[in-house]
This record gives structure tokens, sequence and C-alpha cells, in this order.
């Protein structure tokens, strides 16, 4: 009995690994529900129609750690956003430099 018991942990566990990969859960414990996305925004979200495409300007190597620190926070969260809205909402994340560079040659 005692040789299968520890089988069975293994395959237990492995079982939990391979749930909990399909079955993304995050617990926002912030006073303010800083990392929570709104009812409101969640069926904006879901309403979503078109594709909706974000480029965000905190991409590249030399950011500074704050930068850094916010660019995957918001990573995280417009992760969150995409997958509320059925893959409407796309994001990526560009240099700041090359954005400006891009614009000087190509104004609006």
């Amino acid at each position: 009995m005692k040789k299968y018991t520890g089988w069975l942990v293994v395959v237990a566990a492995v079982a939990l690994i391979l749930v909990s990969a399909q079955w993304q859960y995050r617990v926002d414990l912030t006073a303010e529900q800083r990392y929570t996305v709104s009812n409101a925004s969640e069926q904006l979200l879901q309403q979503l129609k078109a594709p909706v495409e974000i480029t965000v300007l905190l991409g590249g190597d030399d950011l500074p750690s704050g930068f850094r620190k916010l660019a995957q926070a918001t990573d995280r969260f417009l992760a969150d956003c995409r997958s509320i809205s059925n893959g409407n909402l796309t994001y990526r994340f560009v240099s700041p430099d090359d954005f400006m560079n891009d614009s000087v040659r190509f104004p609006l």
C-alpha cells in the first residue's frame, strides 16, 4: 500500500498542474481593486464587434525599472482584457524612441 501512495501523490500533483494551467484565476487583494476589471468594462469588452488594437509605448530594453514594472502590470491587465473580449482586443508594446522616429517620418 505504501508504494502506491507515493505514485498516487505524483499522479494527483501532475493532474493538479495540468488543470491549473488551463484555468487561470487571479485574486486582487488590493483595497482599491487595482487589478480587477470592472463589470462595466467587462460588458464593454464582451460587446466588441470589431478588432481593437492598442499600442503601448512601454517597449524596449532600456526602460528604467519603474517603467518596466508598469509595462509588466500593463501586459497582465491587457491580457485579462483580451481574454474577456474573446480575442477582439490585441495589443503590442513599442519602444517610445521607435514610435517618435516613425512619427517624425510619417506625420499623421
